[in-house]
């Protein structure tokens, strides 16, 4: 009798970790449709659970992974998507009180396997290109001796990926036409990105040549403490920018100060965007 209580007890977690697991699922493709612009393409999740369910707990602990083959948000889109959550918890009091429970009240790792962007994908992001690329290329342009600075970007209105790993973005900056080359990487163990060996054309000088090409040696972004880059790719007979990174997330109520460092090479990045807040904050995170 005792075996068979053993067996029933069982199959019982067995069948309420399933069912756990299945509703989080659910919930979370609701969550992406919800947020997405476009219907997601081919979209997967799943759920393991990291520890043996509890009748009654509230707060659970899951590694989640989730894959598609392309997806449309108001600030960025991608064509592709591997992504492995580690030990997300996750407070189901949320739910009844969105208010005043956080959904996770700790933080946890985001592991993009796989991230890839067309040239679509990089132009029609804003995050990618108003956010991130506009100030670079405005920093890299007020850095030639020649342009000088206090330069405005009017827009930016192709971006290519070329051999080499290199990325080519055009615009216009002051009603004037310029295209900015670079070769992109990772340094400083992923938490930076580098743009080298850089190449500009441009008009924006009248009474110069009309194509005036300067090289600056290179330009770096701090993507802040909370984001590691592994492996930056750019294809240009597929043209493809594809990555894969670890991103922590970070939400409101789990941020500390205490025992705070910012390393001295961080300095030597004169633009800094936190990966990891803005992830937290598009992705609804702090929720």
């Amino acid at each position: 009798l005792s075996i068979r209580r053993k067996k029933i007890n069982r199959k019982g977690t067995k069948e309420r970790k399933k069912e756990r697991c299945t509703w989080l699922e659910q919930r979370l493709e609701n969550m992406i449709h919800n947020w997405s612009a476009e219907k997601p393409e081919f979209m997967k999740v799943r759920v393991w659970p990291k520890a043996r369910p509890v009748t009654g707990q509230l707060v659970h602990e899951d590694d989640v992974d989730i894959s598609i083959d392309k997806a449309v948000f108001e600030p960025i889109q991608f064509s592709k998507l591997k992504l492995q959550g580690k030990r997300v918890k996750t407070n189901l009091l949320n739910i009844p009180f969105p208010e005043h429970i956080n959904r996770h009240p700790k933080q946890f790792d985001c592991h993009f396997e796989d991230l890839a962007f067309s040239e679509e994908d990089l132009i029609k992001s804003s995050s990618i290109r108003d956010g991130l690329l506009r100030d670079n290329f405005r920093r890299i342009l007020e850095r030639n001796p020649v342009l000088g600075d206090h330069i405005t970007i009017d827009s930016i209105d192709s971006i290519k990926v070329l051999p080499g790993n290199k990325l080519a973005c055009s615009g216009h900056a002051g009603g004037r036409p310029f295209t900015v080359q670079s070769r992109i990487e990772h340094s400083s163990r992923g938490h930076k990105i580098s743009f080298n060996d850089i190449e500009i054309s441009s008009s924006l000088i009248p009474i110069l040549p009309e194509i005036l090409s300067k090289t600056i040696k290179s330009q770096d972004i701090d993507l802040g403490a909370n984001t590691q880059l592994r492996c930056i790719n750019l294809d240009a007979d597929q043209k493809i920018l594809s990555l894969s990174a670890k991103v922590t997330i970070t939400p409101d109520r789990t941020l500390k100060l205490n025992n705070y460092y910012q390393p001295t090479e961080s300095f030597s990045s004169n633009l800094y965007f936190d990966v990891g807040r803005w992830l937290t904050r598009i992705g609804h995170f702090n929720d």
